[in-house]
């Protein structure tokens, strides 16, 4: 299971890439990879220390499809150290580090905490249940 969580770290958030420069239609079936990696139930605590449930997560990346793509169309997102903090028999732990790069907007790096569960119907076999992110010191907004 640890293999197959930091392949599903990579993997969405090379779809935020993708998705976020406009390199992937604007299609519900592209859309897909993303909505069917978060769990019913999931939340993220984004670095402010806002809850965002599902739902509304889902219909902010949505909405901002291609974004970065006039605007910042070097956009990259770098993820570094993942590490499996405890493991059970179907759910993980992890961090890792989240670098974003917009060009001229400049770095921005958040320390990510996920707990995963194994879940068959997600695009990678296992589904994001709870994301929480901090600034890593001196590379917040």
């Amino acid at each position: 299971m640890e293999k197959v969580c930091i392949a599903e770290i990579y993997g969405l958030h090379d779809f935020f890439v993708d998705w976020l420069t406009g390199a992937l239609p604007k299609t519900g079936q592209a859309f897909a990879r993303c909505a069917g990696a978060l769990a019913e139930g999931f939340v993220l605590i984004g670095p402010q220390g806002l809850a965002t449930p599902r739902k509304r997560l889902l219909d902010q990346l949505e909405g901002a499809h291609g974004v970065h793509a006039e605007a910042d169309p070097l956009f990259t997102i770098r993820i570094e150290n993942p590490e499996l903090l405890h493991r059970w028999e179907d759910y993980a732990l992890f961090t890792y580090q989240e670098w974003q790069d917009g060009g001229a907007s400049g770095t921005t790096g958040r320390l990510s905490t996920v707990l995963f569960a194994r879940d068959s119907s997600a695009p990678a076999s296992v589904a994001w249940l709870h994301l929480h992110e901090t600034w890593i010191d001196g590379h917040g907004p």
